[in-house]
């Protein structure tokens, strides 16, 4: 595992790698996300608790997630206090409904995602629901335009996002921090 080491102490600590934090936008008459996580940099999945997703809601609550999952958060460095990225799952909805493009990803990143958090909860997402999500995924990477992709393609890949939105409220963790 790499790490940096602080070269101003001779009780240098280890700097083990880092978090980002990302945002789940889930309601789509709220331009804020609801949920948070912590994304590890070294394995780019979300942290888990007994291998359920950490969730959190708000930015400052991150410490006490990993604390939940038993991490020390002081053995890292600063934990983020905004997400770096947002799950736009309303948008990625919408998008697939009735949006023309994706100019800037939004399905996209929601797709690829979900699917890392699929991959850190070990759910059982159906083969079908993979493929159709890895090939709008595929479609998506190379050229914005929804509309190219077929209505029964859009229609399963929004019915496989609703899945996993729905499985990862029942594998997830609230955490709240002790000081609200």
């Amino acid at each position: 595992m790499p790490t940096a080491t602080s070269s101003n102490s001779t009780n240098a600590r280890k700097r083990l790698p880092a978090f980002e934090m990302l945002g789940f936008r889930i309601q789509p008459d709220s331009e804020a996300p609801q949920f948070y996580c912590l994304i590890s940099a070294e394995s780019e999945l979300p942290v888990t608790i007994a291998n359920d997703v950490a969730l959190f809601l708000h930015p400052e609550d991150a410490a006490a997630a990993l604390r939940a999952a038993g991490v020390d958060p002081d053995s890292y460095d600063p934990l983020p206090s905004e997400p770096a990225v947002i799950c736009d799952v309303a948008g990625a909805l919408f998008r697939l409904e009735s949006a023309p493009s994706d100019a800037d990803a939004v399905i996209l990143n929601c797709i690829n995602t979900l699917l890392d958090c699929v991959k850190a909860t070990d759910l059982n997402l159906s083969e079908s629901s993979r493929q159709v999500l890895h090939a709008v995924a595929d479609h998506l990477t190379f050229s914005r335009d929804v509309e190219a992709i077929r209505v029964e393609e859009r229609d399963s890949a929004r019915d496989a996002i609703l899945w996993i939105v729905g499985a990862l409220a029942v594998r997830s963790c609230l955490v709240r921090s002790s000081v609200q």
